[in-house]
């Protein structure tokens, strides 16, 4: 599994199971384990002279290879067991396929298997922020969280149910949740799922029943929940920052049942772009790791064969992943090279809009676009209104400190407030 969640609610469903992971360490005929614990439960069975050959092995959401960086190190993990132990067959699953230019993608075959691909409406929101500053001259700033708080409450205004993916568990989301509060959504009402409180009561709840609170209006959610978790709750419709298309996807696809009616997809892009070339990029960074390595390799006191990924970002920076220490040279790392591709078609389709339509319709994903629209927020909150918003902000602090165990039960403790007029309407 990819995660400690899914596991979770896969073993839920499935209780006799064995679940190997943590301080779980029960096996079965069918075991679940994640990326992260796979090499210990293959260690594990090879000290208990288990013939690894006659087992089957199935990987679940295994676009994760492509996409998630953060996941690189138990990823890596994964692929040092596939290329050496053999096993009876190896299945890996996803519903988002993206190939990866490594030698381990060489000894699988693809198999596509017919599936109802549902049409999924979106629609494009540019958005903009006009501050007037002292002198009475208007500048334009990208404000993401103003343009969804928007959007947002002429939904939730007429008692409408929405999910937002907002990637941040810090400063920013408090101050997203503050303005939600500000403009007249009840704080019992807004629930969040995130690495922070994922074990907490919203978490453990879509563990159980895939569905959360009845009295639940809006849900944000960080990519915990594109990895991890199915939902079967009606929502109304679907707020989201800029994203891979294929984690897009994902994440439509994590609402089991009907489909959301409506996803908005929020950008600032400014670019004209047409199309991304992946083999174009691809070479174009295996020439810059290229160029690392053999510096990194020339000079030893510029490198040394101790340092870690970390130590290397001083020098590599964003390439640092794509590189790894072998027999005290630097060399590629495929895996690594492959992840920062996937990051480069990201950030390309959220900067040119024409391409990010182009490859989205070509995906085969069922997408439906309907007219972008543009959304504007022009005034500012007043001084009572900042003051307000900046106690909420105070208070949302102490989660993060580490003051308040369960966000939701702090978050429950906070006083309604009026709407506030600064909303551009």
């Amino acid at each position: 599994c990819s995660s400690v969640l899914s596991l979770q609610q896969l073993s839920a469903k499935y209780q006799t199971f064995g679940v190997f992971y943590q301080n779980e360490k029960r096996v079965a005929p069918v075991t679940i384990c994640t990326y992260d614990s796979f090499p210990l439960l293959v260690r594990k069975l090879t000290e208990e002279l288990v013939d690894i050959s006659t087992l089957p092995l199935v990987i679940d959401e295994s676009h994760n290879f492509a996409l998630a960086g953060y996941r690189i190190d138990a990823l890596r993990g994964v692929n040092d067991v596939l290329s050496s132990v053999k096993f009876s067959s190896v299945l890996r699953m996803t519903g988002t396929y993206l190939p990866t230019w490594t030698g381990i993608d060489g000894l699988f075959e693809t198999v596509k298997v017919d599936s109802i691909k549902r049409v999924q409406p979106v629609t494009v929101v540019h958005f903009q922020r006009h501050a007037t500053d002292e002198k009475g001259e208007t500048s334009s700033v990208g404000s993401m969280a103003d343009s969804m708080l928007v959007v947002a409450s002429h939904f939730l205004s007429s008692g409408k149910r929405v999910i937002i993916h907002f990637d941040n568990k810090g400063k920013d989301l408090d101050s997203l949740i503050a303005k939600l509060v500000t403009a007249g959504t009840p704080s019992t009402n807004i629930y969040t799922l995130n690495s922070d409180n994922k074990f907490e009561t919203l978490g453990s709840q879509l563990v159980a029943t895939e569905t959360v609170p009845d009295n639940c209006k809006v849900l944000i959610v960080t990519s915990v929940f594109i990895e991890s978790l199915n939902v079967s709750t009606e929502f109304d419709t679907l707020l989201v920052e800029d994203l891979h298309l294929t984690k897009l996807e994902q994440l439509f696809n994590r609402k089991r049942g009907s489909a959301i009616p409506h996803a908005f997809v929020f950008t600032n892009g400014q670019g004209n772009g047409y199309a991304f070339d992946r083999e174009k990029e691809f070479f174009h960074k295996r020439s810059l790791l290229s160029l690392i390595c053999e510096e990194a390799n020339r000079d030893e006191t510029l490198f040394n064969v101790k340092m870690t990924n970390d130590d290397i970002r001083i020098f590599g920076r964003s390439y640092s992943k794509g590189v790894k220490c072998v027999d005290d040279k630097w060399t590629i790392d495929e895996l690594g090279l492959s992840q920062l591709v996937y990051e480069s078609e990201e950030l390309y389709l959220a900067n040119n809009v024409i391409a990010f339509k182009r490859h989205a319709e070509n995906s085969g994903y069922g997408w439906k676009f309907a007219k972008d629209i543009e959304v504007v927020v022009t005034e500012q909150p007043t001084r009572e209104e900042k003051a307000e918003l900046n106690a909420i902000n105070d208070a949302l602090k102490d989660i993060r400190d580490g003051r308040y165990n369960d966000t939701l039960a702090f978050l429950s403790t906070l006083q309604e407030v009026s709407h506030a007029e600064y909303i551009a309407k």
